[in-house]
């Protein structure tokens, strides 16, 4: 990829030497790359999460190094999905290896297997086809006041009143990973895997923003 342009289904693209690759709108970006240490996979990372949101997939393959360790988090917060390839695997185990170590990988598989769960994440229910609105709020009240008593037991953190977006859109993506077509399902899985139910927590409490983030703000302060 020399210059912008759309990105097409059955396709993969490859970055040109010397550049920073982004994706807006469905497209690829082309921009001049940054004086200082080159994390290309990281910078393409963080703009698929923010273009994608819940729907971007990052997979971490062989590589020397850490780089894409940081975007993958970034996607991860946004509530998409993350792989890392199985070191033993790897020819170069550096890249997935830190990955892993960060805990920001939701699965670590051989590229193989990667395929074929890529395309099992593509065809579920809240994948290929969202519930939103007035529809996604009556099927789920019921189910979501045991997910919050559930949280509430097993780590004393009310999520009531957390953002209904937020909540759903992160609800939804551990129900992907584990394949639970319903809310109702879900319930059912968090009910008897309670360490589910504490990673179910740690993906609510994901920090996706920061206190200082507009510095120009507190510059002028």
């Amino acid at each position: 990829v020399k210059t912008d342009r759309p990105v097409e289904a059955n396709h993969v693209y490859v970055i040109a030497p010397g550049v920073c690759l982004n994706i807006s709108s469905g497209r690829l970006q082309v921009e001049p790359r940054d004086a200082g240490r080159n994390l290309p996979i990281d910078h393409f990372f963080r703009s698929l999460a923010q273009d994608k949101s819940s729907n971007a997939i990052g997979i971490v393959l062989s590589g020397t190094a850490s780089d894409g360790t940081l975007g993958l988090k970034a996607i991860k917060a946004e509530g998409g999905i993350t792989f890392a390839q199985e070191p033993s695997s790897a020819k170069f185990d550096g890249m997935p290896r830190s990955a892993i170590a960060a805990g920001v990988a939701d699965f670590i598989l051989p590229p193989a297997e990667i395929a074929k769960r890529v395309v099992r994440l593509a065809q579920h229910p809240y994948v290929a086809k969202p519930i939103e609105g007035d529809e996604a709020a009556q099927e789920t009240e019921g189910e979501l006041n045991r997910i919050f008593n559930l949280l509430r037991a097993a780590t004393g953190n009310d999520f009531t009143h957390y953002k209904p977006p937020t909540v759903r859109r992160r609800i939804q993506r551990r129900m992907v990973l584990h394949a639970s077509e319903s809310l109702a399902d879900y319930v059912i899985y968090l009910q008897e895997n309670p360490s589910e139910v504490l990673a179910l927590a740690d993906d609510l409490l994901i920090c996706v923003t920061a206190f200082f983030r507009e510095p120009e703000a507190y510059e002028v302060l």
